[in-house]
């Protein structure tokens, strides 16, 4: 079967569907492309109706994960676990410490622990980092422990919503 590098009827790039028959067209598109109405142009600032609206401004939550340059989580002793959060940029690390993203309550919430198991929050403006410690439910190694070294227990903090600051 020859390679498909052409566009679709769409004139979007296709990646070839490797199906007997071929039954609905050489290539599957990666991307639509934008739907406009007649006589309408579309604009960058626009083509997210969603998160812009025309004449008010409107603040956006992000996703942690797309803010950070890493998260990280490891054992801190057989009863503890330390998380950090490490920021792309120092802007960014700001943004997020001045909206108070990471609380004893909010953090307990999203790790569906009581409040009374996260024992520290700490940020390092130096190293653009914001550190936590969780007291952990059983010891490191005991049975049925979900991840022994604590690599495995920042997986809840990639759907941390970060509100947007209004400019």
């Amino acid at each position: 079967m020859p390679l498909f590098r052409g566009k679709d009827s769409h004139g979007a790039r296709g990646v070839p569907v490797l199906a007997a028959g071929e039954r609905y067209g050489r290539g599957l598109p990666v991307q639509r492309p934008a739907r406009r109405r007649a006589g309408e142009t579309i604009r960058v600032d626009q083509s997210v109706s969603d998160r812009i609206l025309q004449g008010r401004s409107r603040t956006v939550n992000r996703k942690l994960i797309d803010l950070v340059e890493f998260l990280f989580s490891k054992n801190a002793g057989p009863y503890l676990i330390t998380f950090d959060v490490v920021f792309k940029d120092e802007a960014t690390f700001e943004m997020v410490r001045r909206a108070k993203v990471f609380t004893k309550a909010r953090i307990a919430k999203l790790f569906h622990v009581p409040e009374s198991r996260i024992l520290s929050i700490h940020d390092y403006p130096a190293g653009r980092v914001i550190k936590f410690n969780l007291v952990r439910d059983i010891s490191s190694g005991d049975f049925g422990d979900r991840s022994v070294f604590g690599s495995q227990m920042w997986a809840p903090l990639i759907s941390l919503e970060v509100p947007a600051e209004r400019s």
